[in-house]
């Protein structure tokens, strides 16, 4: 068959219409900031970080996240050519986004040829497949699929699943023998890229089933019904063997419903919330409007049939939407088609997974085709009144309107998503029963260094309902993190243990909380506490020297000794280790041992002050006062005379600190001080003075 659409003197003008109308709706994002979980999938995830291209960190970088081999490897490229500059992500993310759009025009151009298509919109076919495109790109609701970084995810897997449908029907429509096959390879080979991306592509089978069954099937007639009831069996069965397959892969079929266990609902619960979460993402895709949009949502969970009152409703309507859209399959193809669509390629994400139960990003490629019966009717209707001035002027302005207004409110709701200050200042506003929203914001505010405001926000995050059971336990945490950040040890550990009481498997709180009670001298409680971590971890070289150097500030030696040894063996670099194993060895008398290991941890981590310290204690200890000297000189150098007060009387209170010998360092360190110029024989007298003999 000759595909008669397709002209390349028209197509460049509309992939130019598509790169430049998104490229301005887009325009102000390329500097937004890292969001959710950007931090602990890219920003925190050592196995993203592309420093080099060699077979260990491709190796790593395919892994990096499980189960998506190719969005991570995209994102790891990312980090190897910028690292944590964002503009390289978003101008990826953004090129992805261009060529869906382009991908989706080609895609509806190619379905008018279907049987069940073709003479239905004579030379309208590029006006209607150009207009979906648009409306779906410039869509507000796709920006959380584009602008949030992570998410390419999501986005490049409907890249792919679509490249994938428009490379089969060029294969089922066009040409035959070679370019037929090398049609379907590279529907094969975009179809597993895609599956690479995120896993929902799994569902491409059905899609394909439901071209076949919409554009291309006569199902008036028995043959060609049990031929679509095979097709169907077909479909399943690969889309089954191969979820199962991934989730095998895993370990265990069924353990993703282990997912329940810290949600705030329950299987039956999700099951029946979601038609009004669905019926929600309609409502905004059509009436896109600012406020209906956000990164946090109130969500009444579903408890039964009637409550809340809609649920039934929504789960009839569900049934009639999918039901209508089945009944118009031959009369209008398009709509029935954009319906049956959007609820395939919901059925991952919205049904059984214990997913957070609303996102805004997992509609970018369930409402795809969601556009084109629109589009086609708006075609239909300025056809229709062409040769009414009025009313064609009319239409024309309405469509034009319609494209501005949309992309006025996609760019304005990317400005939102610049930083975490405005992204979740505004879901605060829009969802104020949110938790997590409240969560955000307050450690945005953390992190940002605004500690008293984001206390205060934390606690309110406290009196709502966060969407885990253990949601509790990470606001306390960060509480947690606030008062130690002020050193306000007690209060520190009252709310880190308050976060472990509701989720004693939170290892970063217990962290926590062992170096306060090490900072409130708690030594056994301290020690309790770094157990029950070595316990769950046992092979964390940070956990096993902290274990050492509890054993060691109470004149434990040997027994830390044989920790420390256990954490240089997992890390020989780590720089804690070292320098509590050089301390250890100087205080049992092996000088030469302790000055090894210091040196090494000098090498590695240059100008630090506290390495330089101790490597001057152990000279003075072994008698070697030139070598300390040295030592001493560039202790003086790196911190600076104007703050060695202040260092220095923090290391003598400080029960974190390496337990030096202060009554032979504070006079060594005052000589070398008078020594460099008479100003400083006043500050060399106060260090002297200072020492109260009893050290640490």
């Amino acid at each position: 068959m000759t595909d008669h659409t397709h002209s390349d003197s028209k197509l460049l003008p509309v992939f130019a219409l598509f790169f430049f109308l998104i490229l301005i709706v887009y325009s102000n994002t390329f500097h937004a900031s890292w969001h959710l979980d950007d931090f602990p999938k890219i920003v925190n995830n050592s196995r993203m970080h592309l420093e080099e291209i060699s077979s260990e960190a491709l190796r790593n970088a395919f892994t990096a996240y499980r189960g998506r081999p190719v969005s991570s490897f995209t994102l790891a490229l990312n980090w190897y050519f910028g690292q944590k500059s964002v503009t390289g992500y978003h101008i990826v993310n953004l090129s992805v986004h261009v060529l869906s759009a382009y991908f989706l025009f080609l895609t509806c151009l190619i379905l008018f040829q279907s049987p069940n298509l073709r003479n239905r919109y004579p030379r309208d076919e590029h006006f209607i497949a150009a207009l979906a495109a648009v409306l779906w790109a410039i869509n507000p609701i796709q920006i959380q699929a584009v602008t949030y970084i992570v998410q390419r995810m999501a986005s490049l897997c409907a890249m792919l699943y679509i490249l994938s449908l428009y490379f089969y029907l060029k294969g089922r429509l066009n040409g035959g023998g070679k370019s037929r096959l090398y049609s379907y390879l590279a529907c094969l080979i975009c179809f597993l890229l895609a599956l690479g991306s995120k896993e929902n592509a799994i569902l491409f089978p059905f899609t394909l089933l439901l071209v076949e069954l919409i554009f291309f099937q006569n199902t008036k007639h028995p043959k060609k019904r049990w031929l679509v009831l095979s097709q169907v069996a077909v479909a399943g069965g690969s889309a089954a063997i191969i979820l199962g397959a991934i989730f095998l892969m895993r370990g265990n079929l069924f353990g993703f419903l282990s997912g329940y266990d810290g949600r705030n609902f329950s299987l039956w619960e999700r099951l029946l919330t979601q038609p009004r979460i669905i019926f929600f993402y309609l409502s905004q895709l059509f009436y896109p409007v600012s406020h209906r949009l956000s990164i946090a949502h109130d969500i009444i969970v579903s408890t039964s049939l009637f409550r809340p009152f809609s649920t039934f409703p929504a789960i009839l309507g569900l049934i009639g939407l999918i039901g209508y859209g089945l009944l118009q399959i031959r009369k209008r193809p398009l709509l029935s088609f954009g319906i049956l669509f959007f609820f395939l390629n919901h059925s991952i994400e919205s049904t059984i997974i214990p997913l957070e139960l609303v996102f805004e990003h997992r509609n970018y490629l369930p409402s795809m085709f969601l556009f084109l019966p629109v589009a086609a009717g708006l075609k239909q209707l300025l056809t229709r009144y062409r040769k009414k001035c009025f009313m064609y002027l009319m239409l024309v302005s309405f469509v034009t309107i319609l494209i501005a207004v949309i992309g006025i409110g996609t760019y304005n709701r990317n400005r939102i998503w610049s930083n975490a200050t405005t992204l979740w200042e505004d879901a605060v506003r829009k969802a104020p029963g949110s938790s997590r929203a409240y969560h955000n914001l307050a450690l945005g505010y953390q992190r940002a260094g605004r500690s008293f405001e984001a206390l205060e926000i934390y606690k309110m995050a406290l009196q709502g309902k966060g969407a885990r059971k253990e949601s509790p336990a990470f606001l306390l945490n960060n509480m947690g993190g606030i008062y130690y950040g002020w050193g306000d040890y007690e209060k520190a550990a009252d709310h880190l243990q308050k976060a472990l009481d509701y989720y004693p498997k939170y290892r970063s709180a217990n962290y926590l909380l062992t170096l306060s009670l090490i900072r409130l001298g708690r030594w056994k409680d301290a020690e309790e506490n770094i157990d029950l971590l070595l316990k769950k971890e046992l092979k964390n070289e940070n956990y096993l020297s902290l274990k050492g150097f509890i054993l060691l500030k109470q004149n434990k030696i040997q027994s830390s000794i044989i920790w420390f040894k256990k954490g240089l063996r997992l890390s020989s670099a780590n720089r804690d280790s070292l320098i509590y194993m050089g301390t250890a060895m100087g205080m049992i008398g092996k000088y030469d041992r302790g000055i090894w290991f210091l040196r090494q941890a000098d090498s590695l981590y240059e100008n630090d002050p506290i390495i330089m310290l101790c490597i001057a204690d152990i000279h003075l200890k072994a008698g070697m006062k030139s070598k300390a000297a040295h030592f001493i000189d560039r202790f003086i150098n790196a911190v600076g005379t104007n703050r060695m007060e202040t260092f220095l009387k923090n290391l003598q209170h400080d029960n974190l600190a390496i337990p030096y010998s202060f009554e032979r360092l504070l006079p060594f360190i005052a000589e070398r001080i008078g020594r460099k110029t008479i100003d400083n024989n006043k500050m060399a007298d106060r260090l002297l003075n200072s020492y109260s003999g009893t050290g640490l």
